[in-house]
């Protein structure tokens, strides 16, 4: 599905809603021309959205966080109370307020994952919420013993701070969800990684592969980060002195590397571009 933020404040969406993921009519299966999502608040204009695979985010200016679509693993951070399928129509996110007790600033931005949710504030404060499998939200390591086996599947129902970031004094400004991988960029230009690895879409190396950390870790060799994307198991950054780097599953040539370097890399290596030959 497709969000759009209008000039005028208001969120438009488009593409299926068999989960509620567009904020219209549960019974409306799908929308071929993006329509205007209704119960945002009329007073505080949107100003960012982020499309999961099957929920929706929405920044307002105010810096509130509105969220509707498929919460099934807490996607959408409303409590353990609205932990359910489907939240049909826009919900405030109330515990992420920056009028709440204990907030770190205004939200400014978003990343939808497919099962979790990351925020970041004016402050330079991390959220993540969701599922946390493998590390994807980046808490720690919170595995259990069970039938034999062990297990790390808990379910983050509000957001919660990503302590790691906090304590080592790193502000985010901005925050990206792959598909079980997730990412910051703080205030320094420095990328941070933390979830599954064993695409290598953490770009941490081969000394430091692994098939998932549960805390973020700096990506070496990236310089500073401008900006970043993560796409399902691989990653791109684009640094201040213009480069764009990529790291990650390569098996369609996604890293843009080039024909003789079609499997995946573990550190960030140079994009390259039809006429550098």
């Amino acid at each position: 599905h497709t969000a759009l933020v209008g000039s005028d404040g208001h969120v438009y969406t488009c593409g299926l809603n068999e989960h509620s993921q567009l904020g219209h009519s549960p019974g409306t299966t799908y929308v071929p021309v993006a329509a205007r999502v209704v119960g945002l608040p009329s007073n505080d204009p949107v100003v960012a959205v982020s499309a999961g695979h099957y929920h929706t985010l929405c920044v307002t200016r105010g810096g509130e966080l509105w969220a509707f679509g498929r919460n099934d693993q807490s996607q959408c951070g409303l409590g353990k109370e609205a932990m359910g399928p489907v939240v049909h129509n826009p919900a405030w996110v109330q515990s992420l307020s920056p009028k709440g007790p204990g907030n770190a600033g205004r939200i400014t931005g978003v990343a939808a994952g497919p099962r979790h949710s990351l925020a970041v504030t004016s402050e330079g404060a991390v959220y993540s919420w969701g599922v946390s499998k493998e590390g994807t939200l980046g808490h720690g390591a919170e595995e259990g013993w069970r039938w034999g086996y062990f297990f790390s599947d808990a379910v983050e129902t509000t957001p919660r701070l990503v302590r790691g970031l906090a304590d080592s004094g790193r502000r985010g400004v901005s925050v990206h969800a792959g598909m079980m991988h997730s990412a910051c960029v703080d205030d320094a230009g420095m990328a941070h990684v933390w979830g599954q690895g064993r695409f290598n879409q953490l770009g941490l190396g081969a000394d430091a592969r692994a098939q998932y950390i549960t805390e973020p870790a700096s990506v070496p060799g990236t310089g500073r980060v401008s900006a970043l994307s993560c796409g399902g198991n691989f990653t791109l950054a684009l640094t201040r002195n213009g480069s764009i780097l990529s790291w990650g599953a390569n098996q369609n040539g996604e890293l843009g590397g080039g024909e003789e370097a079609d499997s995946a890399t573990n550190t960030p290596r140079p994009v390259k571009r039809a006429n550098d030959g």
